[in-house]
Formats: structure tokens, sequence, C-alpha cells
């Protein structure tokens, strides 16, 4: 995407200054001003949309994404906001004819993203969800190799995401209707979305989730098994567990002429400790 005016930067209004923001901070500075401008930054606490615009050399913040939405100037918006209020944000800006990059997930129901998607192809504009796990190296290069056929025709994917998410009391990510369900629901779409782009759509779905109330009111660990109708035998298993101690991105791809080799293993940081207070690296774990 370029400027509408077909020269100078994207201008750009964000709205959601709060933790996921600081990411999407990094990548707007990474792009440089001939590529991104950030005009407005918005968030409901002045304070942090201060501090984010100071950091991204915005012209001005403000509490109210209605001037995000309305400014004139402004043609695309980053909504780093919570999930139940993704559908209210994204559609007030396709009404506004801005383009939008929104986190994932898209909505936190079908219905919400249905309302979403109608607002934007009426309004003509663009939308991206912020799946950026696509464009990884490691996972670019699975891609290739599933492609080219290097290991067959793909018998079994396995792709796991571990996170021990310390919150405060009052996240909002606690609430299962502010969230929209559980880890599955939010960190787990990562992972379908890379099973997705690698093997096509899903047939069926079978999924498990547990509940531990002091966590989070949805389901703090989940896992489904996943079957794509790609022909001959196969299961992709997307397991999800929050209470392990790692982020850790686990790739088996087995298929009927081999087993492609691992291409991802992040080790425990001291800022995601285990439960014990020790960080417990995966490694090392074997690959049966």
């Amino acid at each position: 995407m370029s400027s509408e005016s077909g020269s100078g930067p994207v201008r750009i209004g964000l709205v959601g200054c709060g933790g996921i923001s600081r990411a999407h901070a990094r990548g707007l500075r990474a792009l440089g001003p001939e590529w991104a401008k950030v005009v407005l930054c918005c968030d409901l606490d002045p304070d942090r949309a201060r501090l984010r615009a100071e950091e991204l050399d915005a012209e001005a913040f403000t509490t109210d994404w209605d001037e995000v939405f309305d400014h004139p100037e402004i043609e695309a918006v980053d909504l780093c906001l919570p999930h139940h209020l993704h559908a209210e944000a994204a559609i007030a800006a396709a009404q506004a004819g801005k383009h939008i990059l929104i986190e994932k997930p898209l909505a936190r129901t079908l219905e919400e993203a249905d309302r979403i998607l109608n607002a934007v192809q009426r309004s003509g504009v663009l939308l991206m969800v912020a799946f950026v796990e696509r464009f990884e190296a490691d996972h670019q290069r699975a891609k290739e190799l599933l492609d080219a056929g290097a290991i067959g025709r793909p018998m079994l994917v396995r792709v796991d995401h571990n996170q021990n998410l310390l919150l405060p009391p009052d996240s909002w990510i606690r609430s299962a209707e502010l969230l929209g369900g559980g880890a599955l629901a939010s960190a787990g779409c990562h992972r379908l979305d890379l099973l997705r782009w690698w093997l096509g759509e899903v047939d069926s779905v079978f999924a498990w989730t547990l509940h531990e109330p002091s966590r989070m009111e949805g389901g703090d660990r989940s896992g489904s098994d996943v079957a794509l109708p790609l022909g001959g035998d196969r299961e992709l298993c997307d397991q999800l567990d929050v209470l392990r101690s790692t982020l850790a991105q686990t790739l088996l791809d087995r298929g009927h002429q081999g087993i492609a080799p691992q291409l991802r293993r992040t080790p425990a940081s001291p800022e995601r400790p285990g439960r014990n207070g020790t960080n417990r690296d995966r490694s090392a774990r074997p690959v049966r």
C-alpha cells in the first residue's frame, strides 16, 4: 500500500496505545518516515497516547477515536484494541473511508466479523488482520518446502504456542466476554492461520479446553485437532497450553516421503519464567 496521493508516506492513525501497540510501533519505526507517518495516536489513557505519540513523532494525540477516523489527512488506521472494541472501531473506520490494519482475532464472534466485512466491502477500503507470522522467515521457508513437495504429501503438522501470561487482576484478557473466548481464540488463531496458509481450508475441527478461573474466564489451556480435505490420511494438531513457561513454536512436518527439519525453537527468556521461577528451555527437546 502506498499513499493515495501517489507519493510520500502513508498517513496513519494509531488507535490503542497499550501493550501490543509497542510491537506495532517498532514496525512503524522500522518502515521509516518515507513509508509511514503517524499523524495521531489515540488511547483512553492520555498519558499512554502522549507517550506513544512522542515515540513515533506523531503530530498529536487524542483520547477520542472519532478524531482519528474523521481526520481528513489520515489514510489508514492501525487498531490495537481489546477484542470487544474491534467491531465498533473497524466499522467506524471503514465508514470513514480509512484502510484498516486490525489486531487478531478479527472479532469475537462470526456475527461481528460479518458486520466488519460488510462495512469494508461497502466502503471499498482495504482490511488486513495482523497475522504477522506468515511473514516470519522460518514460516515462509516452511511454505516453500510444502509447496515444492519437499516431503511429499503432508501427513502430520503440529504447531505449539506455549506462553505463561502474567496478567494483572483487572486485565480485560481475564474476561471471557471481552476477550471473546480463551487462549485458543486469542493466541491459537495464529496457529490456525498458519495451518490454513500452509495446507488449505479446514474440513472439520475437534477442540478441547480447560478452565482455571483464577487466570481467565475463558479456556486457558486449549487444543484442537484440525482435519483438512487435501487427500489421503492426515492429522493436523494445533496444541495450545498457556501454562507452559516458554513461547515455543514447534513445527513437525511429516510427509509420506520424510520429515522436514525443525525450523524454529525459541528458548525461554528471563521475561517468561516458569511457574517455579526457573526457565525451562525446550530447545533441546528431541524430535520424534
